[in-house]
């Protein structure tokens, strides 16, 4: 390889220092300029990633090249839909994971695992309807056994670990409502091909 000539050096350590710079700018943003979130009932006025980025004055490139890329592929989405996500999701994941541990799993399957090999008990045909946190700290949790014919039950928790989609959880945890109803969705088909050649589909979101 070639090396690079001085014209493209200069370049490359100007960027570098540019982007360097913008992240310094985000990094003080998250902790001392944080994204404006709506009041109960008035979901329009929370911030986007795309909007916070504005007021704080980034350049699009930083966005559009570093940011999205970067966020977007970790919640799977695309970079039109990561744009207008709450910039209060992405700023709060700065902000508390910034210099303390913590770990990324690849796969559900790898958090599943995890969750019940302290010998867990697994509940199934038990949908959750409703989450309410306590005064104590607590999350008090209902759910329908459909085993039972239907009957409702609610147990207490010391914490609680959601897997859905953010809509869902909207209609479960109402102090969420304001902002996870907000994130955008899609729905895939899924089809399940059974042993005996017949398919069946479901939507999700």
């Amino acid at each position: 390889m070639p090396n690079p000539s001085l014209i493209d050096s200069v370049r490359f350590y100007a960027l570098m220092l540019i982007v360097a710079t913008c992240y310094a700018i985000f990094t003080m943003g998250v902790y001392w300029f944080p994204p404006k979130v709506s009041k109960r009932g008035k979901v329009s006025e929370t911030e986007t990633i795309e909007q916070y980025c504005n007021r704080i004055h980034l350049p699009d490139f930083f966005l559009n090249d570093y940011l999205v890329p970067l966020f977007s592929s970790v919640a799977t989405c695309s970079h039109e839909d990561f744009r207008n996500f709450p910039a209060v999701y992405i700023t709060d994941y700065k902000r508390y994971t910034a210099g303390n541990d913590h770990n990324s799993v690849t796969t559900m399957q790898a958090v599943q695992s995890k969750l019940v090999s302290n010998g867990l008990p697994i509940k199934l045909r038990h949908p959750v309807t409703a989450l309410e946190s306590l005064s104590d700290g607590s999350v008090r949790l209902t759910y329908i056994d459909l085993d039972d014919n239907s009957t409702e039950h609610t147990e207490v928790f010391s914490k609680i670990i959601t897997a859905t989609s953010s809509h869902a959880l909207a209609s479960l945890y109402e102090p969420a409502r304001p902002m996870a109803s907000q994130l955008p969705i899609c729905e895939a088909e899924v089809v399940v091909h059974s042993t005996n050649s017949t398919f069946s589909c479901k939507q999700i979101p």
